[in-house]
Order: C-alpha cells, then sequence, then structure tokens
C-alpha cells in the first residue's frame, strides 16, 4: 500500500512539475509575441521608465489624514481616457543621505480613487492614517491603451 501511495506521490509531483514548465512557456511566448501582435515596440534604451509603452514615474511626497494629491504629467501623456494605476507606500532611507526605500511601518496607506484628467493631470484620492505627516512614494503607471468608456 505505501508503494501505491508513494508511485502515485511521484506522479502527482511530475504531473505538476510538467503543469509548471508549460505554463512558464506560455508566459514567455505571450511576452516575446506581445509586441508582434499588438504593435507596441519595446521601450527605447534612452527612458528606462517606458516598458511597452507603458510610462512609469516615481512621486515622493509628505502627508496624513485624507486628501487628494494632482500629479501633473507632461503634455499629452494622460487625458480622461486614460487607464492609470497608482500604488503606495511608506518611504525612509536606508542609512543617512541614502536612497528613499519602501518598507512596511506601522501606518496603513490607501489608494481610493485615480482620476485621469483631461488637462494632462491625474487627481489621486489617498487616506495616510497616521496622526503625522509620513514620507510616502508613489508609483503611477500610465498605459498606453484608452479606456472607450463602454
Amino acid at each position: 500500500m505505501n508503494e501505491i501511495v508513494h508511485q502515485v506521490g511521484a506522479k502527482l509531483r511530475q504531473s505538476a512539475f510538467h503543469t509548471s514548465c508549460i505554463m512558464l512557456f506560455a508566459v514567455l511566448v505571450a511576452l516575446l509575441l506581445f509586441p508582434l501582435v499588438t504593435g507596441v515596440k519595446p521601450a527605447s534604451a534612452q527612458d528606462p521608465r517606458d516598458i511597452y509603452g507603458m510610462t512609469r514615474r516615481r512621486i515622493d511626497g509628505w502627508g496624513h489624514g485624507t486628501f487628494t494629491y494632482t500629479i501633473h504629467c507632461p503634455t499629452g501623456a494622460v487625458n480622461e481616457n486614460s487607464y492609470v494605476l497608482v500604488t503606495i507606500s511608506e518611504v525612509k532611507p536606508r542609512y543617512s543621505g541614502g536612497p528613499l526605500l519602501p518598507f512596511f511601518g506601522a501606518a496603513t496607506m490607501t489608494i481610493h480613487n485615480v482620476v485621469p484628467r483631461p488637462d494632462d493631470t491625474i487627481d489621486v484620492s489617498m487616506t495616510i492614517d497616521w496622526p503625522k505627516d509620513l514620507h510616502f512614494q508613489l508609483w503611477v503607471t500610465v498605459f498606453p491603451y484608452p479606456v472607450s468608456g463602454e
């Protein structure tokens, strides 16, 4: 009986491994074909923030409570039909004068609403649940595909 259980377990592990390999292969093929199918060209070497047409930008700020933060973008970078993703984290330097790094602090930081505007701005409603100002970092990603509103 133990031999049968061992053989079945080995077959299941082998099957799970093969499934994982197939899924990984499918993802790699999709990533390679994405530019060909969509017509989106890979990012230029001059702007590492531009990935397959997506524009990313890091914004540092201070705040607490619930408030709206307005992000000003370059002309034509965003409009009311843009698809925008914003993340937030608390940041601090690892050492005095060092670069700001995200960390998991005691404060809860939440993004509520992200509204791209026709005047090249993005309004971000957020809450930093802490009694005094904390240093935060927003990562803003604007996707090149406008949302039709349907």
